[in-house]
């Protein structure tokens, strides 16, 4: 059983502790104490790396010149700070873009998943199905494994094919083009279309370009979308699947 608010509350969570690493990165780079602290964690890391290859190489005992490296990288990063601190904050928006993007893909799942649970005859029919395997596992069994299957091979699918079976097949619009306020109108295709970028952008990140500068405008509609559409789907889904689907 989904309840169609459950999501909703779990993206509310999410927001609030992305938010939470982005005040935290805020205020550790105003803090001189912090940086300072850093700073010299920092140094004791670069200081037993040194013994470290010292210990390997064998060939001379620790002295000053290693002092003065560790010191000299210690006072390097204390001026770089606030480089690392903007590529940290791309870093949290890379995240964000990643996770936002797995939440929704397993949310998305687990629509799929419950839509066939409510209504099994939504798996196709013409597929042949040994005897043998239902007599050794019984028919709901047999059933469970044919729609895991069903859903785990349209999550392979593209963005546009996906949301194509949800219209077509579930009967789940991606957007909301009948609602009674003009500003609040969203059409599937519209939904499709950024939701298929934003979801091309987290493949470039994972995938091509590691580091790929996510804008904000781009951040912000992976928030809107990747929330908006799974909440879209489970609201329609109460009505058509009740068996599965509920409003709280």
């Amino acid at each position: 059983m989904i309840k169609a608010n459950s999501y909703a509350r779990k993206m509310g969570l999410f927001d609030l502790h992305v938010e939470l690493l982005r005040q935290s990165l805020k205020h550790f780079s105003i803090d001189k104490k912090a940086v300072q602290a850093f700073v010299d964690q920092q140094e004791q890391e670069c200081s037993k790396r040194v013994d470290v290859v010292l210990a390997i190489d064998q060939d001379r005992p620790r002295d000053k010149i290693d002092d003065i490296f560790v010191k000299a990288e210690g006072n390097r990063l204390r001026r770089e700070i606030q480089h690392h601190v903007e590529f940290a904050e791309n870093k949290i928006n890379q995240m964000e873009m990643v996770l936002r993007c797995a939440y929704f893909e397993a949310e998305m799942k687990n629509i799929h998943r419950h839509c066939l649970y409510a209504k099994p005859t939504l798996l196709k029919s013409d597929k042949k199905i040994d005897l043998g395997r239902v007599v050794a596992k019984g028919g709901d069994t047999v059933v469970e494994e044919e729609i895991e299957h069903e859903v785990k091979k349209l999550d392979a699918e593209s963005t546009r094919t996906r949301a194509s079976y949800f219209k077509d097949t579930l009967n789940l619009d991606w957007g909301n083009p009948v609602m009674p306020e003009p500003k609040l109108r969203i059409s599937h295709e519209a939904c499709v279309d950024a939701i298929d970028e934003v979801t091309k952008l987290r493949h470039k990140v994972v995938h091509e370009e590691s580091d790929y500068v996510v804008s904000l405008d781009a951040l912000q509609k992976a928030r809107s979308f990747y929330t908006f559409v799974p909440n879209c789907c489970a609201a329609q889904a109460v009505e058509i699947y009740p068996s599965q689907f509920e409003e709280k």
